[in-house]
């Protein structure tokens, strides 16, 4: 990834420019580029780095997402994973003074399902 080298700068100066302790835990955090795992991620720091942290994690999950699809029965088993572990986590990100959750498609736990079921329909 080229544009690592730069994001990394950016997230540097900002760091520089508003130091804190949460400014400290989101730099490292973009700077891993495995932000999009953590359920409900507030990462604030560059604006559109949520885009890299998505073809990042994209890019990882590739090879075991084909895995994960190569018969038809682990298929199956593996959409019904992903909906539990995007069900256990919107119950875990529940806030109770939202009346509303707004679980949104910025993380890939809650994604999966999505990806699952477009290979399913691929294998069949």
């Amino acid at each position: 990834m080229r544009i690592l080298p730069f994001f990394a700068c950016l997230c540097l100066l900002d760091l520089v420019l508003s130091p804190s302790v949460e400014q400290l835990f989101n730099l490292f955090a973009n700077l891993t580029l495995c932000f999009n795992f953590i359920p409900n991620a507030q990462i604030p720091m560059i604006g559109v780095g949520w885009f890299l942290g998505v073809v990042f994690v994209f890019y990882l999950l590739f090879p075991f997402f084909v895995f994960l699809l190569d018969s038809k029965k682990r298929g199956w088993i593996s959409l019904g994973i992903a909906l539990v572990f995007a069900g256990l986590c919107t119950v875990h990100s529940y806030n109770v003074d939202i009346p509303v959750p707004n679980i949104g498609r910025s993380n890939i736990i809650y994604t999966m399902p999505l990806f699952m079921t477009g290979g399913m329909i691929y294998l069949y």
